[in-house]
Formats: structure tokens, C-alpha cells, sequence
């Protein structure tokens, strides 16, 4: 298989379509560079869910079936911790009058996955507008979070880590000046109750989605 071949079958359980038995054949003739593939994109939980709920999980090859078994153990504990995160985020924030709104992948994992900790999320985004952005750091500080700084997204966002819980604090989507004018109020003013917190309305986790990897990659690259 190819460099491209592995991206491509490391994507395989997002196809609805796809039998258990694709998966397994596909890492049996991958080996070892696709299990990393699928690891190293956090997709090993979903390939573990996939071929244990059709009993294959034992047909792998000892070293794969425990490295989707920890992939899966990882994720699950990943999720607990983040969510207990979020749980405090909505409970001092609520309290404190500040609104806000759950972005990315820690949103979008609770409505579209059949399990949310499938889904292995680095941090989780919370918005809020620009004049919160301060109470909402006190807040943060208050709760144990240490602010890490970085001084190509300072404009913009801000990032807040008590492991194994990372928070990254956003005060508009993207840098100042690449949107017509500020969105983050109008997206507040949307924002709709979700599994125990609130997230950006549908729309605009859609747009969010699919904008903010292509401007944060390539438009608003220190680079550009």
C-alpha cells in the first residue's frame, strides 16, 4: 500500500458502508505502517468500536488488537477528563453570566458519533466574546488552569491547560481582519443546549468546520 493507499483506508470506519471484514483485511495487508497511520490520527478507537462489534477484534494480530485496545482505553479516559472539564466551564460560566459556546470537535463528537469518546479531541474550544475574554481567563485561572502563551493566535485565542485537560479560549474564529466584521456575538446569540453544555448553533458548526482548518492552515499561516 502506498503513503496515500494507508490515508485513505485509515478512514475506513467513516464509511458507513464499509463491513467489518474490509477493516480487518485492510489492516491485516497494511501492517505495522497503517496501525500507525490510524494512531497516530486518533482513529484508533473507531477501528476498535468497528471490529469488536463484530467479534474480529481477536482475528488481528496480538500487537494490533492491544494497540486498538489502548488506543480505545485512551480515548475513553480522554473524554471523561475533558468532559468533567466542560462540566465546570459550564457551571462557572453560567454562574458568572458569561455565555458561551462549545466549538469543533468537542461539540461536534456528542451529535454525530454513536459514542462521543470515539472521537479523540487535542483540546477543547470554548467562545466567548471579546469583552468576557478577561473574566473568562480569571475564571479559568481560578479552576487551576495554567495560560500558556503563544503569540501567533494571541489575537484571537488563548490556551489554558490543567492536565490532562487542555481549553483553548477564543474571542472570534479567526485573526482580526479576516472576517467582514467580528462573528462571535451573532454565533452566541445562536447557541443551542447540547448533550449537558452549550455549542454552536448547526449552521454554525458547520461553518466552523469547514473554514477554520483551511484559513488556520494556509490564510493565517505566520507564513502568509
Amino acid at each position: 500500500m502506498t503513503r496515500i493507499d494507508h490515508y485513505r483506508a485509515a478512514l475506513l470506519p467513516a464509511n458507513g458502508g464499509a463491513p467489518a471484514s474490509t477493516l480487518l483485511g485492510a489492516l491485516k495487508d497494511g501492517g505495522s505502517a497503517l496501525l500507525e497511520n490510524i494512531c497516530e490520527y486518533g482513529l484508533g478507537a473507531w477501528w476498535h468500536h468497528a471490529l469488536q462489534a463484530a467479534s474480529l477484534l481477536d482475528e488481528l494480530p496480538p500487537d494490533t488488537a492491544n494497540a486498538l485496545r489502548a488506543a480505545r482505553a485512551g480515548a475513553a479516559a480522554s473524554y471523561l477528563a475533558q468532559r468533567e472539564g466542560l462540566e465546570r466551564v459550564d457551571r462557572q460560566f453560567d454562574a458568572a453570566r458569561i455565555p458561551y459556546a462549545v466549538m469543533k470537535g468537542a461539540h461536534v463528537r456528542e451529535c454525530v458519533y454513536p459514542d462521543p469518546s470515539l472521537r479523540v479531541s487535542g483540546d477543547v474550544d470554548v467562545l466567548v466574546t471579546r469583552a468576557d475574554r478577561h473574566r473568562a481567563a480569571r475564571l479559568l485561572h481560578e479552576a487551576g488552569y495554567t495560560h500558556h502563551e503563544n503569540r501567533t493566535t494571541i489575537s484571537h485565542e488563548a490556551s489554558f491547560v490543567r492536565s490532562p485537560v487542555d481549553i483553548d479560549l477564543h474571542w472570534d474564529i479567526l485573526r482580526p481582519g479576516r472576517t467582514r466584521r467580528p462573528m462571535a456575538e451573532d454565533m452566541l446569540a445562536r447557541r443551542q443546549r447540547v448533550g449537558g453544555f452549550w455549542a454552536l448553533s448547526d449552521s454554525d458548526a458547520l461553518f466552523v468546520m469547514l473554514t477554520h482548518p483551511a484559513f488556520a492552515k494556509y490564510v493565517c499561516s505566520p507564513n502568509m
